[in-house]
Formats: structure tokens, sequence, C-alpha cells
């Protein structure tokens, strides 16, 4: 009898084991972005957790936490339970510029995360105020060598992406420019446009508002083809600079320890997600390139994201605020 009601509690166990990881999710996910609402993350992630909810029938429910230029949110969902139910929406920002920038993070972005998906990439374009005399990138380069550290750009914040590009800009040009920090991409292309700095290397959906009424002159995409969204305008590479590689990106972590079972049944409705033709056509609206993948290709794409953006970090000696 004693070895009858082991064995029924033993199997009771087992059964409950594998329909609590087939029944994964049964209740809501958080999704967090480190970042406040409105911005191209906080739509993104929207859009996401929307397509998450309805492969999962469970709500996904995106919690921005912001802070700390996106440590504090990154930390609250590295330090979070890992069973599936908190993850992280990162950005470079979060898991390739800050470990270089803060000696003393909260966190670590390989050791502290499970990698779910790459989400998407975004391409970026370089923007002028129009009263600026340059109708092309050559002329432009040409310009700003004339006039060493008399023009400036704008930023969503110091050792932001938006900052990095500009510093990339700085060293495959050799010109003199000034840095300018705001609090976000929104304030530093109004500061373009009214004239208080000279130009921005922007996510193009950003910019776009802007352009058809001619506040804004896009001269250059930042992308290996030209964008749907900008035909006319050719890429960085076509006027007339190579090798100048940098995009915005969007990817799922989960907190260090998460399931295998869970991490793949997260995985399979993100690819899922961003490969349905309805969140293609999103994505593309937005000036985003719908990626998916593998846990592991997420691993490897954040290496080299890390590698790619301390080399920029170190060699524009930006330091946390």
């Amino acid at each position: 009898m004693k070895l009858l009601r082991t064995l029924a509690i033993g199997l009771c166990t087992w059964l409950a084991v594998l329909t609590g990881v087939h029944a994964f999710p049964d209740r809501p996910i958080t999704l967090v972005n480190a970042f406040p609402p409105g911005g191209a993350s906080d739509v993104f992630a929207r859009l996401l957790a929307q397509g998450m909810s309805e492969i999962l029938n469970q709500n996904v429910v995106v919690s921005n936490r912001t802070g700390g230029g996106g440590s504090i949110g990154t930390t609250s969902a590295a330090r979070a339970e890992p069973d599936g139910y908190t993850l992280m929406f990162a950005m470079p920002a979060t898991h390739a510029i800050l470990p270089h920038m803060m000696a003393r993070l909260p966190y670590d972005p390989v050791k502290d995360f499970s990698p779910v998906s790459l989400v998407t990439t975004i391409d970026y374009a370089l923007v002028l105020n129009p009263n600026v005399k340059a109708g092309n990138l050559a002329e432009f380069v040409r310009l700003l060598k004339q006039n060493p550290g008399k023009y400036s750009f704008g930023s969503a914040g110091n050792g932001s992406e938006t900052h990095l590009m500009g510093e990339m800009l700085r060293s495959k040009t050799g010109v003199e420019i000034l840095h300018v920090p705001y609090r976000g991409t929104g304030p530093a292309l109004t500061a373009v446009v009214a004239g208080e700095v000279q130009f921005m290397l922007t996510p193009i959906t950003a910019a776009l508002p802007f352009v058809p009424t001619g506040q804004l002159r896009p001269i250059a995409t930042i992308a290996t083809a030209r964008s749907q969204l900008l035909p006319s305008i050719p890429t960085i590479a076509e006027a007339g600079l190579p090798d100048f590689a940098l995009k915005s990106w969007m990817a799922v972590f989960a907190p260090a320890g998460t399931p295998p079972a869970v991490i793949n049944r997260l995985n399979e409705a993100i690819v899922k997600s961003v490969k349905s033709d309805k969140m293609k056509t999103r994505f593309n609206e937005l000036g985003g390139d719908p990626v998916g993948g593998s846990p592991d290709e997420l691993r490897v794409f954040l290496r080299g994201e890390l590698s790619k953006y301390g080399a920029l970090v170190t060699g524009a000696g930006v330091k946390a605020e």
C-alpha cells in the first residue's frame, strides 16, 4: 500500500510538471520596457505584446520602468523570477552600450539573461536643418571640414545610439563637430527643426513627420538598401561613406535560469508573430525590419553588438553622467 501511494504521488508530481510546461502561460506576462511610453521602443513593444497575446491566448502587458538610462527597468527584469512571466524588451542601450559606460552596472547583459529572440532591426537617417547649405553627403562633409567646431548634432542623450552614430560619423570623416544631448529623440529632432543644432542621425520613423513639410532634409539612410519610407534617399554607402554599419535593434530576453521549454514556447510565439503578414506590414510602416530567430542566434548577435558598441564607447570616451 505504501509503495502504491508513493508511486501515485510520484505520478501526480510528474503530471503536474508536464501539465505546467504545456499550460504555459496560465497568467499574464509582463514585457519590461526600460524607456518611456510614446517612443519607438514603446510602439514596437506594444505591437509585439499584441501579437504574442493572440498566439499565446494570454495577455502580454508592457510595463515601462524608466530611469538610469535604461538600467532601472533592465535590472528589475534581470532579478525577476525566471519563470517566463517577466521578459525584457532589450535594445542596444540596455544590453550593448550601458555595460561599457557604467563601471558598476547592476546587471550583466550576458550572465543575467537568457536570449529568447531578436524582434526587429531599425534603419536610421542623417537629417539636416533645411538651412544647412548641403544637398548631399559629400557637400555636407565638405561643409563640416571647412567649418571645424561650428556645427552641432543632437542626440537622445549621452551614450545613446543617436549619440554614438554621431561619433561614428566624426570618426569616419575626420570632421570636428559638437554633441548636444537632449532628453529623448523627440526633443532632439525638435531642436534640429528649430535650428538649435544643425543635424542628427535618427530612426527614420521619428523623422518622417518633418520631411514632407520641409522641416527636415534627409540626405542619407544608414541602411544596406534604400528604405521603402524614403526611396529617393541614397544609403550612406551610396552617398560615399561605406562601412558605416550600425542599426538599432530590439530583442526579447528572459531572466537567466528560465526553463528551456518556456524559452522555446516564447520564441515560437515571437517568431510567429513578427513573421505574420499583418505584423510585417506594421513593422515596415514604422521603419522596422521584422527578424525573429533562435535563442542561439540572438546570443551570438549580442556578443557582436557588445564588441561593436564597446569600441565606439571607448573611442568616443563616453561615460555615464
